[in-house]
């Protein structure tokens, strides 16, 4: 029991409101703190980091020069190849488009990124020639 029976009902009041501020100044910290990184920082250093034969892509070449380029697609269809890289969490796509004359019209190059319950995926370059 404190000495002055009528300070400690303020007081303990006061006390949770303090907690309570220092708890949603904490949660706006670290969600600030998320968003800068998987919102900024990831996004701009994994442009760094896409394999160097992506960085310059023979655009209005033939499929059959696409691939010797590039190499074995991981998947194909009629009109798209798609290449990986990267190891498992951290992966990078490319997806080149074609024609109906098989030439290369675009591409598309994405980075996935999956830890922790953490699942991004980012956009990092994409160009069309038409």
């Amino acid at each position: 029991m404190p000495i002055i029976p009528q300070l400690y009902d303020p007081f303990i009041r006061s006390a949770r409101k303090r907690t309570t501020l220092i708890l949603v100044i904490c949660l706006l910290a670290l969600a600030g703190l998320q968003y800068l990184v998987f919102g900024i920082a990831v996004p701009q250093a994994v442009r760094f980091a896409t394999p160097m034969k992506w960085r310059n892509l023979p655009l209005r070449e033939k499929r059959d020069i696409m691939q010797a380029y590039l190499g074995t697609p991981a998947a194909s269809s009629t009109d798209s190849d798609q290449w990986t890289s990267g190891s498992k969490g951290k992966s990078y796509r490319l997806q080149v488009y074609y024609a109906t004359d098989s030439t290369a019209t675009g591409y598309v190059i994405r980075y996935q990124f999956e830890k922790w319950g953490w699942k991004r995926e980012y956009g990092i370059d994409s160009i069309s020639v038409e």
